[in-house]
C-alpha cells in the first residue's frame, strides 16, 4: 500500500477516532492464503485473527475464506464442491455444520481479540433449512450478540448466494474467552 494511501486513512481515521498515534490503534492487513483473504482494520497490537487463519489448517482444507472482518462481526464464503458431498448433489450436513462453527467463533474472536484473548466452543446450534448443492456459493456472516469478561453470545446465518440468497442455515453458540498465552499464541 502506497504511503499517500496509508497517510489518507489514517487522516480520516484520525477524524472518526481522534487518538494520538492511529499506528498503535490501525492497520490494513492484506492477507493471501487460500483460507484467509481480507483487507481489514483492527488494533496493531493485537494480531490473533491473522495468526488464527494461518494455523487453521481445517479451514483451509474445507475451502472457507474469511472475506470481512469487523470488530464482533465476519463473513466467510465457501463453494461446494465435489469433494463436500454426500449425495450426488448435496452437501454434507458436517460442512455446513463446521462452517458455522467455524463462523460464530471467529466473530467471537473478533471481539475478543483486543484483551489478547482467544475463544474455545463451549456449545453451539446449528438449525437447517435447505440444503446446500453442488456449486453452491455459501456465504456466512456471524455477529457477536453479547460479550462478557469471559463468555461470549454469537449468531450467524449462511446463504447460497448464487440462489437468491436462499437460506441455508442459522445458528448461535456460546464461547470461552481466554489468554491468548494458553492457546500457544
Amino acid at each position: 500500500m502506497a504511503k499517500t494511501e496509508c497517510k489518507r486513512i489514517r487522516s480520516l481515521l484520525n477524524n472518526i477516532f481522534p487518538v494520538k498515534n492511529t499506528e498503535f490503534w490501525v492497520r490494513v492487513v492484506l492477507l493471501r492464503e487460500p483460507f484467509f483473504y481480507t483487507k481489514q482494520y483492527m488494533p496493531i497490537d493485537n494480531q490473533l485473527i491473522e495468526k488464527y487463519g494461518r494455523y487453521n489448517h481445517f479451514g483451509t482444507l474445507l475451502g472457507m475464506e474469511l472475506t470481512q472482518v469487523e470488530q464482533g462481526r465476519i463473513t466467510y464464503r465457501l463453494t461446494v464442491v465435489e469433494k463436500h458431498l454426500a449425495t450426488p448433489h448435496a452437501a454434507h450436513g458436517g460442512l455446513i455444520a463446521a462452517l458455522m462453527d467455524g463462523m460464530l467463533g471467529v466473530a467471537a474472536l473478533s471481539a475478543v481479540a483486543v484483551d489478547n484473548k482467544v475463544v474455545s466452543t463451549v456449545e453451539y446450534k446449528t438449525n437447517f433449512f435447505s440444503p446446500a448443492l453442488l456449486g453452491d456459493v455459501l456465504e456466512g456472516t456471524a455477529w457477536v450478540e453479547k460479550k462478557g469478561n469471559r463468555i461470549v453470545f454469537s449468531a450467524g446465518e449462511i446463504l447460497a448466494t448464487n440462489r437468491n440468497n436462499t437460506i441455508i442455515a442459522k445458528g448461535n453458540g456460546t464461547f470461552n474467552a481466554y489468554p491468548a498465552e494458553k492457546a500457544g499464541y
